[in-house]
């Protein structure tokens, strides 16, 4: 309904190159066909976002601008730096083109960056980083589910399972937590119940 809070998903690995970034676009896009609001997705990934890339855009603004604003974001501002995608209809907040803006987006300001598209959005996808950082644990902590991206390799399950480790150390209830096994019909020598069985999930 449109008085309601729009829903925040995460979507997160402890490893890179297990697909984050494809699923995380992929769910944005889907939301978008199947809901009447709009749904926004958020590059957090400030070094390296791919975000931007996959959809094929070329923002002219970026997260570190919303930070920059402090106080001052709200609403309005929030959507004149949201670009749309004309193909899905997603509107996307794109990271920093020049990877020293990260110093710019603190935990605060995710926050508040997060309490303000939740007022623009049905849906709010998010793509991380693949590194823990205080960024990345306020937005976890501020998130309804976390998507955790595993893929059929033994690293990628360890990580997996460490960073299943932090969130119940920082207490964010695993309930929060969607795992989802990407490629999973890979012919490896890893098999679903192996992988659910080192994860218990």
């Amino acid at each position: 309904a449109p008085d309601q809070k729009g829903r925040v998903t995460a979507v997160y690995s402890p490893k890179g190159g297990v697909g984050k970034s494809v699923v995380a676009v992929n769910l944005a896009a889907a939301l978008a066909r199947r809901s009447r609001q709009p749904v926004v997705i958020v590059d957090l990934d400030l070094q390296f976002g791919d975000v931007a890339v996959m959809l094929r855009m070329q923002p002219v603004h970026n997260v570190a601008e919303a930070s920059l604003a402090k106080e001052r974001l709200d609403a309005e501002l929030a959507r004149n730096l949201l670009a749309r995608h004309e193909g899905s209809g997603v509107l996307v907040m794109s990271a920093p083109t020049e990877p020293s803006m990260e110093e710019h987006v603190t935990p605060a300001m995710v926050s508040r960056l997060l309490r303000v598209l939740r007022e623009i959005g049905a849906h709010v996808v998010v793509d991380t980083p693949p590194h823990l950082s205080d960024v990345l644990l306020q937005l976890l902590d501020d998130s309804d589910d976390i998507v955790l991206v595993v893929g059929m390799d033994v690293p990628s399950v360890k990580n997996a399972r460490l960073g299943l480790q932090t969130l119940e150390l920082v207490s964010v209830p695993l309930d929060r937590v969607i795992v989802v096994l990407n490629r999973a019909d890979s012919k490896v020598h890893l098999s679903v119940r192996d992988v659910e069985r080192t994860l218990r999930m």
